[in-house]
């Protein structure tokens, strides 16, 4: 693990430590998936040690959050070969649920103006199953996805495990990233590569669990998410990687448990000329001051907040205000 890494978005080193959290070798009573990653971190990326602490810290230049000591991306290709590859490696048959086809719906209403009345090729990275483009296949448009699961649903096209093995003349009209830069050492290098297979007018959504909203992270476990984004902070992650950013909102969203959770949802393109790629943003000074201010919210802000998103008002309301 790299004990003072450099930002895997703006490449600065300039960090602000936000608080702690820490994880106990011998804890017991752990879920199943939850102890097989309390296995992994103790005997892969921290062997030797009894207690892990995640220092989580803000970088000054652009606003992410992530925590040190950073895994190593070979210690993150350990992991998943650990756990066999993506979660859904296991699953057979894939039907689609009545949450696949909620969330699949709130998708395909966020680029709705990106494919209306035209075909359009829809490529979901690191979707699984391709339970996420039901909506798009029953829309009528070609469908692949990118993942370790052996099998797709029906009218998705499996293309390949990752996206170096897309043949290099592939090219998509609208690429969605859902749920999946979260989980990655190098979210820039996996952005430029999936805006390479943009079509000339080709799209790329992005959608990021928002974590950050009056706390800092709260997770069982360390492994799974490695990165935490807000507005500014995704913002700086196309940019950096040469892309447009046409919006970036944050919206209550169906998670895949069934409830509503924070995302960050953003929409970009690939410059169209000289003019829009010298207008692309470098630096982003207000960034670590509007993350902060979202992580340090008062008791009054986080209502305030939560009311601002009412559908996070359907599930407790600790969720809301709990810090």
């Amino acid at each position: 693990m790299i004990e003072n890494p450099s930002c895997p978005v703006c490449d600065g080193h300039s960090w602000r430590e936000l608080g702690r959290q820490s994880y106990a070798k011998g804890e017991t009573g752990l879920p199943d998936g939850v102890a097989q990653r309390y296995r992994i971190l103790f005997e892969t990326w921290a062997p030797g040690t009894e207690r892990f602490v995640a220092r989580y810290v803000l970088c000054a230049g652009c606003g992410l959050v992530i925590y040190a000591p950073r895994p190593t991306a070979e210690e993150v290709a350990a992991k998943y070969a650990a756990l066999g590859g993506a979660s859904s490696t296991t699953v057979h048959n894939p039907t689609v649920t009545t949450t696949d086809r909620t969330r699949s719906a709130e998708l395909f209403a966020a680029v709705a103006d990106r494919v209306a009345g035209r075909a359009v090729r829809v490529l979901d990275f690191g979707g699984g199953t391709g339970s996420l483009m039901v909506r798009f296949v029953e829309a009528g448009l070609q469908c692949s996805v990118v993942d370790y699961a052996p099998e797709t649903i029906a009218g998705v096209e499996k293309l390949a495990t990752t996206i170096a093995e897309v043949p290099a003349e592939r090219r998509f009209d609208l690429v969605i990233a859902s749920h999946v830069l979260e989980h990655v050492t190098d979210p820039v290098a996996v952005v430029r590569e999936l805006a390479g297979r943009l079509s000339r007018q080709g799209t790329l959504y992005v959608e990021l669990p928002l974590e950050l909203a009056g706390r800092i992270p709260r997770r069982r476990e360390p492994l799974t998410h490695i990165n935490f984004f807000a507005e500014p902070s995704t913002r700086a992650l196309l940019e950096r990687a040469g892309l447009v950013v046409d919006a970036c909102w944050t919206e209550a969203v169906t998670h895949a448990g069934g409830t509503y959770s924070l995302s960050v949802r953003a929409i970009a393109h690939a410059p169209s000329d000289d003019g829009e790629a010298s207008a692309i943003a470098t630096a982003w000074p207000d960034a670590a001051r509007e993350v902060e201010a979202l992580i340090r919210m008062p008791l009054a802000g986080r209502i305030a907040f939560g009311l601002q998103h009412p559908k996070l008002l359907v599930n407790p309301l600790r969720r809301v205000v709990r810090r």
